[in-house]
C-alpha cells in the first residue's frame, strides 16, 4: 500500500489509529481552514456543527441510511409540505424536516448532482435548493423546540446550519475528493483491518444509534397511522436500546398520551407501555 493510504486513519500528532469521524472531523476542519472560514471565529461558535456534519456525512454513505430515509424525502417543496400537513405529529415533522434539509447539504455540498446541470428528473437552480435546505433546517429547529419545550444543543446546530447553508455547503465542496476515498475505503476489507478493533466497535455504536433511531421513528410513523397495540412493546423495546446506546436520548412519552397510558384508538387501556406488557 502507498504511504498516504497508510494515513487515512492515523491521527499524525497522536500516531495511533483514528475513527472514520476522526477522520472526517480532521478533514471539515483543513477544508474550513482552505476556504477562510475556521470554527469559533469572531465569536462564533460553530464546532458543534463540525461534530453534526461528520456523522451525518459518515450516516449518507451507508446504503442502510439511505434506505431508511429515502421514503421521507421530497425533492418538491410542495410534496414536503403535503408530507408534513399529513402527520400532526411533532416528532415526524421533525424527522421529515431534517432528512430533506440534510439530504440537500450533503447533496448540493458532495455529490453535485441536484442542479439544472444533472439528470435529475426534478430540475431546479442551485439558488433553489439552497433556500430550500435553509428553510427546512430553520423547520427543523423550531420542531425541536416545539418537541423539548426549550433550546437544545441539536436545536442549536440546525438553526446554524439554515443561517449559514451556504458556507457549509462550500465546505462539504472542498472535501469532495477526501470524502469519496473514504467511501471506496469504507466498501473494501481494508477498513476492518485497519481500523482496529476498538476503533471499529465505536464506529458500530455510532451508526448503530443512528440505524435505531430511524428505525425508532419509522415505527412510531406506521404507529400514527395504525395506532396497532401490537407495535407499543417493539416502540419501547426501541427507545430502551437507543438509551443504551445513547443515554441522553429522550424521547417526550408525555407528549402523547395514548403512548404513555398504552390506550388504543378507542381510549381503552390495551397495553402498559412501561412494562410493556398486557392488561
Amino acid at each position: 500500500m502507498e504511504p498516504e493510504k497508510k494515513l487515512l486513519y492515523f491521527d499524525l500528532e497522536k500516531h495511533d489509529r483514528d475513527t472514520v469521524v476522526g477522520y472526517l472531523l480532521n478533514t471539515l476542519l483543513r477544508a474550513r481552514a482552505a476556504c477562510r472560514m475556521s470554527s469559533n471565529t469572531k465569536g462564533f461558535f460553530d464546532e458543534d456543527v463540525n461534530i453534526y456534519l461528520a456523522h451525518l456525512l459518515l450516516a449518507s454513505a451507508l446504503p442502510d441510511y439511505q434506505e431508511l430515509t429515502h421514503r421521507y424525502l421530497a425533492l418538491n417543496s410542495s410534496e414536503l409540505l403535503e408530507a408534513v400537513e399529513q402527520s400532526e405529529d411533532k416528532v415526524l415533522r421533525y424527522f421529515i424536516y431534517k432528512v430533506n434539509a440534510d439530504y440537500l447539504l450533503v447533496h448540493l455540498g458532495i455529490f453535485n448532482d441536484l442542479t439544472v446541470s444533472s439528470s435529475h428528473p426534478f430540475h431546479k437552480s442551485e439558488r433553489s435548493y439552497i433556500e430550500m435546505g435553509q428553510s427546512y433546517y430553520n423547520q427543523a429547529s423550531q420542531c425541536n423546540q416545539l418537541i423539548y419545550r426549550k433550546h437544545t444543543a441539536v436545536g442549536d446546530v440546525l438553526d446554524k446550519l439554515s443561517n449559514h447553508f451556504e458556507n457549509y455547503k462550500r465546505i462539504l465542496e472542498a472535501i469532495r475528493e477526501d470524502f469519496f476515498q473514504l467511501v471506496q475505503k469504507m466498501g473494501s476489507e481494508e477498513l476492518e483491518s485497519e481500523s482496529g478493533g476498538a476503533q471499529l466497535a465505536q464506529l458500530v455504536r455510532v451508526l448503530e444509534r443512528e440505524h435505531k433511531l430511524n428505525e425508532f421513528l419509522d415505527v412510531y410513523s406506521t404507529w400514527l397511522a395504525t395506532k396497532s397495540v401490537d407495535l407499543l412493546p417493539k416502540l419501547k423495546k426501541l427507545a430502551q436500546e437507543i438509551k443504551v446506546i445513547d443515554p441522553e436520548f429522550e424521547f417526550p412519552f408525555e407528549s402523547v398520551p395514548q403512548l404513555l397510558n398504552g390506550k388504543g384508538i378507542d381510549g381503552k387501556k390495551e397495553t402498559n407501555l412501561e412494562s410493556g406488557g398486557s392488561t
